[in-house]
């Protein structure tokens, strides 16, 4: 017997991929990133502070909040060079008549970040990450081979905008996301192509 109220639904219970949008600093609009191979990740840790006492020890009577920080993985599968763009946030755009980017400046040149949004197709909650920097500090392997799928891992790292209100500076979840600083609801859109599968995994991680 239940010691409390119970409460089951089953349309609670989610599974499937997710639309993928990105406007960068210079975009005047959201851009669907196309197809993906691989599913759509999450990771989401929100770190703690552990306050303690000689009175009782390594027994923390405190806990502080010490920072979250996001992390989101797209795999990408569509090579356009919009996406390129997105992917080498240090390049540059040469511009004319072709598509190019070149590489290879001076250490200490601001870099770019952008918004991304996370829109899952069955309807559920919306991630909005509001300042995300592309594959910083990361590697990006490309493969060219006769029997695999060419698949690009894009990882973005949420940072702090410090133009928006405070405790609403880094992401969120939710069905309304904010794009010019005021919500807008969410509407799918059944045009686009969906990833293969979305999945989160929120941690918590104190710290002594």
């Amino acid at each position: 017997m239940a010691l409390f109220a119970t409460s089951f639904d089953s349309d609670n219970i989610s599974l499937g991929p997710c639309f993928v949008y990105f406007k960068g600093a210079t975009d005047s609009i959201f851009r669907h990133v196309g197809h993906t191979y691989g599913g759509v990740s999450v990771s989401v840790t929100q770190k703690s502070y552990d306050l303690k006492s000689d009175q009782y020890g390594d027994t923390p009577v405190r806990a502080v909040d010490g920072g979250v920080t996001l992390e989101a993985t797209v795999n990408l599968t569509e090579m356009t060079f919009d996406n390129l763009k997105m992917m080498f946030t240090t390049a540059t755009d040469v511009g004319g008549a072709g598509a190019t980017l070149t590489f290879g400046s001076p250490v200490g040149s601001s870099l770019v970040f952008g918004q991304l949004i996370l829109e899952p197709t069955d309807g559920s909650e919306v991630w909005h990450i509001y300042k995300a920097a592309a594959n910083f500090n990361s590697a990006i392997e490309v493969s060219y081979t006769v029997d695999k799928q060419r698949v690009f891992a894009c990882k973005f790292i949420g940072m702090i905008d410090d133009s928006r209100a405070s405790g609403d500076q880094l992401f969120r979840i939710g069905t309304t996301y904010d794009i010019t600083g005021t919500s807008a609801s969410v509407s799918a859109s059944a045009s686009r192509s969906p990833s293969r599968s979305a999945s989160v995994s929120v941690s918590s991680s104190p710290s002594s």
